[in-house]
């Protein structure tokens, strides 16, 4: 091969990488993404829907007191190629208290990532289990604990990201099967409130950025 060709591969292969790893990010306002908050306490009952709030109060469990858990559904119909390195980010809108961690769980792929944020609240919701006003419990055989996200110290309006090695979700995204992937979250006794889909202002709702993958167009049916 001589140096004309040679500087052409190099150039074919550079041009390669660069589509392969064309950041691609969506929101929970895409196709069929969706997202709301579960309750389950005196302020809010378990039967309460919460799909069309601007705000998911998130990240609140205070053992026989308050529990407000995010739950909130991305659509990766349109993605493909490589999942890794995939990160959360969110526009905090509200918090009580300073720097917190939460515990990120994944619901398990199947008929349960179809569920209606118009329908859905802590009663129904796939992934969750029978408690006590105040208290909740996960379906243990549904989810899975995916790591850990931290929230900001800082007042709100301000915007923060998970961490890809604290909150791996390689494993978990390359999974799925049908499109779909929801996720749930659980804090502790400091609220943060965070902007959703349903706000009307320039905060962006949950968010996924998939830095390694590909926008990819699916034939319609």
């Amino acid at each position: 091969m001589n140096a004309k060709c040679v500087w052409f591969a190099i150039v074919f292969l550079c041009v390669l990488g660069l589509v392969a790893r064309a950041e691609v990010v969506i929101t929970t306002a895409d196709g069929e993404g969706a997202d709301t908050y579960l309750t389950n306490d005196g302020q809010e009952g378990p039967t309460t829907v919460h799909g069309t709030d601007v705000r998911i109060r998130a990240f609140r469990q205070l053992a026989h007191t308050r529990s407000k858990t995010g739950y909130i559904r991305f659509d990766l119909n349109e993605v493909g190629g490589d999942l890794t390195e995939a990160f959360m980010t969110f526009a905090l809108t509200w918090q009580k208290g300073g720097l917190k961690t939460v515990d990120v769980y994944g619901l398990n792929d199947g008929a349960g990532d179809f569920w209606d944020e118009a329908t859905t609240s802590y009663s129904n919701a796939p992934g969750m289990a029978s408690a006590t006003e105040g208290n909740f419990a996960r379906n243990e055989s549904m989810v899975e604990l995916l790591g850990t996200l931290s929230t900001p110290e800082a007042a709100e309006p301000n915007q923060f990201s998970s961490d890809p090695i604290a909150l791996n979700l390689d494993s978990f995204l390359s999974r799925d099967t049908n499109g779909l992937v929801t996720f749930l979250f659980f804090g502790d006794d400091n609220e943060n409130e965070i902007a959703s889909k349903e706000r009307e202002d320039d905060l962006i709702p949950p968010t996924l950025t998939l830095p390694n993958a590909t926008a990819v167009s699916r034939a319609s049916d």
